[in-house]
Formats: structure tokens, C-alpha cells, sequence
């Protein structure tokens, strides 16, 4: 099927959108998401949290390590 002629995405597909969470970022969002492994114990405590939690526990961890590691320099 040429391209731009795709069917609209149903309601169905469109409820399964990815929604931000919000309440934490002070700023603009990076384009690009940081994804690292971890070890498997610590990865299913994670996955056991419900998905706002999870994303608001850890971008508040990784923000707070950075800061205290480099400064809240911007570069």
C-alpha cells in the first residue's frame, strides 16, 4: 500500500498510547529515553510497582544521583 494512503488507527489501538507521567519533570523532557539492565531481583521489585510509581521512583533517582554526583550544571 503506497505510503500515506495507511488507514486510520482504531480507538482500540488508540487506547494503548503512551500518557506521561508529569508531576515530576520541572523542565522539557529529552528526546530520547535512557534504558539500562539491571540485576533480575531488582528489575521485578520495579515491574511490581504500579507504572506511574515506577516512572516517578525513578526519574527522581537518576535525577537526585546526577545532582549529587556532577552538580545541576546544564551542559
Amino acid at each position: 500500500m503506497p505510503k500515506g494512503n495507511r488507514e486510520p488507527k482504531s480507538d482500540e489501538f488508540h487506547k494503548h498510547d503512551f500518557k506521561p507521567v508529569t508531576e515530576v519533570p520541572l523542565g522539557k523532557l529529552a528526546d530520547k529515553p535512557v534504558c539500562v539492565r539491571l540485576e533480575v531481583h531488582i528489575d521485578r521489585i520495579l515491574r511490581n510497582l504500579p507504572q506511574k510509581e515506577r516512572i516517578i521512583l525513578l526519574r527522581q533517582s537518576i535525577t537526585d544521583a546526577v545532582i549529587e554526583k556532577y552538580g545541576n550544571g546544564t551542559q
